[in-house]
């Protein structure tokens, strides 16, 4: 099936749920909008059904939808962006460095085993966990844990939940086209002439958790949601916030309510003290309410 087959297959099934908007753009990218939780389950479930096992579907939640899918804004703040964007080699070998130092400055703590491997892609989802700026870029299986990050503030520019609308990315890639997690030692990170999907193995217990996946970026620059690959497919989808009316919540605070309720909140996506702390400090007294009596029910 041509890609454009392909897309027409998967406007046939979102047409089904009658969504107010529904188009391809000139990357051939699918972009759809929706307003609540039920009609994202719903887009999800058209896209992941019928699973035919030839296909591999990852979601990516994103805070503001104009954010381009690239590594390039995480380094604004470390790298003069309009000084070395002339010159790729200059932003490939900072990258390069960055990664390097972590590893060598992190050789005086305790590692978990699996550092101790040959293997440069397990150092550099232990670098991605602690939040070194990396080529990778963060995705899941999980539609919900997508949808969780999109309605998310952003807790580094706060001005943003107020103006703009959030996006979950669904990146549909060929079974065959994805690196697993068996191939990771033969094909070194260096390697890499375009961008990859990679199935990492669960070594920390967030990424289990969280169903995580990556994207490797060796291009610093390239928006790949705008790169027209025939093996791939990209779906947007808009998070729109309707427009409030008197004392209705706004719709992203009932979406994290509803996750809340299916398990997917901070505690359950960042399995440490750290997470279970956010949790109980900002997410728990929503997802369930307190009678006059102090006792604790479920809404």
């Amino acid at each position: 099936m041509s890609k454009d087959e392909s897309i027409d297959a998967i406007k046939k099934r979102l047409e089904k749920i009658r969504l107010d908007k529904i188009e391809v753009d000139q990357s051939k990218n699918i972009i759809v909008e929706v307003e609540d939780f039920p009609t994202f389950i719903t887009v999800a479930r058209e896209l992941r059904i019928p699973d035919t096992g030839q296909e591999y579907w990852s979601f990516r939640g994103q805070r503001d939808c104009d954010n381009i899918l690239g590594i390039s804004r995480k380094f604004k703040s470390t790298f003069d962006l309009k000084f070395i964007k002339k010159n790729k080699n200059e932003i490939n070998t900072r990258i390069d460095a960055l990664f390097n130092v972590f590893c060598k400055r992190c050789q005086e703590f305790p590692q978990p085993d699996y550092l101790h491997e040959e293997n440069t892609w397990n150092w550099l989802f232990y670098a991605q966990h602690y939040g070194l700026k990396t080529r990778l870029v963060d995705w899941s299986t999980n539609p919900l844990v997508a949808l969780y990050f999109a309605v998310s503030s952003n807790p580094h520019n706060r001005d943003t939940k107020d103006k703009k609308d959030g996006v979950v990315w669904a990146l549909k890639v060929e079974n065959n086209k994805v690196l697993k997690t068996e191939e990771l030692k033969e094909c070194k990170p260096g390697l890499l002439k375009e961008w990859t999907l990679v199935a990492p193995p669960p070594i920390t217990s967030r990424l289990a958790r969280q169903s995580g996946k990556f994207t490797y970026h060796p291009d610093p620059f390239l928006d790949i949601a705008t790169e027209k690959r025939e093996d791939v497919i990209f779906v947007k989808i808009k998070i729109k916030k309707p427009k409030k009316k008197d004392n209705e919540k706004p719709n992203y605070d009932r979406i994290k309510k509803q996750l809340g309720i299916m398990n997917i909140h901070q505690a359950s996506l960042f399995p440490d003290a750290d997470g279970v702390a956010r949790f109980v400090n900002n997410e728990w007294h929503k997802i369930v309410i307190w009678d006059e009596h102090h006792i604790i029910k479920e809404e």
